[in-house]
């Protein structure tokens, strides 16, 4: 039988934007939070107080997960929100999945360059952005930086 506060922890996801979650487990209060990053995705945020049930001004709220408006699953769950694990709620295991296709990626790149890192050059910036963060490097940077 589910944790009451599974129950609503889902029912929060699920409902209007705005808000905050509160739960305890064990001395510890949680506070969790949503971003909105676009139509489909909210990052949470989780904050934790030792024996107290309010936000402190010193607490810092931490990345706890991804919330999926589309299917109504929370991915890459953190510590702070396992507690909060019903059924399939979470998918815990996309940290483990990035994990190997992280690896995979990183085999194929080795192999494209011949298993040889001298091989691998960035032959330009291709961002406005990275051409801006290299000029200023360059001209405003620490002199023992420059190389």
């Amino acid at each position: 039988m589910p944790d009451p506060k599974q129950e609503q922890f889902r029912e929060w996801l699920a409902g209007p934007e705005g808000g905050a979650f509160t739960f305890r487990e064990n001395n510890d209060y949680y506070t969790v939070i949503r971003v909105r990053k676009n139509a489909d995705f909210d990052y949470l945020y989780a904050l934790g107080v030792y024996k107290n049930d309010s936000i402190e001004r010193s607490g810092n709220f931490e990345y706890a997960g991804i919330y999926c408006r589309r299917d109504g699953l929370v991915y890459d769950d953190q510590y702070s929100i396992r507690p909060l694990r019903h059924g399939e709620l979470m998918r815990g295991g996309a940290a483990a999945t990035l994990q190997r296709l992280e690896g995979d990626v990183r085999q194929a790149v080795e192999a494209a360059i011949g298993n040889d890192r001298s091989n691998l050059r960035i032959a330009e910036l291709v961002t406005q952005g990275s051409k801006d963060r290299l000029k200023n490097h360059i001209e405003y940077g620490a002199a023992c930086l420059r190389g």
